[in-house]
């Protein structure tokens, strides 16, 4: 019984992050949130994973290993998307004036020398 339901919880995790990833790519707020649950109730539903034979462990490995490439995908997207809003609202106070959009707040901004890390 453990076996069945850490290997289908692992596979929830792992279709959670590809789905937390898929909302990252396509800066869909809705769907980032909507995994954000999913998440959470795979990780709640995890079972203690030491007493596992050894087909269910490398099943269990499996989808732990694409979850953490999933991950890996997250964590990616999400320091592009970063950059990109950071890079965006300092062009946006390059043009306005305003470093930090506070009403009468000045500030200079230099481009110079910075990057988008856009590996994906």
């Amino acid at each position: 019984m453990d076996a069945s339901r850490a290997v289908s919880a692992t596979n929830r995790l792992r279709v959670a992050l590809e789905g937390a990833a898929d909302a990252l790519a396509q800066a869909n707020v809705e769907g980032l949130l909507a995994s954000e649950g999913a998440l959470e109730f795979a990780l709640a539903e995890l079972p203690p994973l030491a007493h596992l034979g050894v087909a269910e462990r490398a099943s269990v490995r499996a989808e732990l290993e694409a979850a953490q490439r999933a991950l890996l995908r997250c964590r990616r997207l999400g320091s592009t998307l970063s950059d990109y809003v950071r890079l965006t609202l300092a062009s946006q106070s390059a043009v306005t004036g305003s470093s930090d959009y506070a009403p009468g707040a000045r500030g200079e901004v230099d481009f110079s020398g910075r990057s988008v890390n856009a590996r994906v």
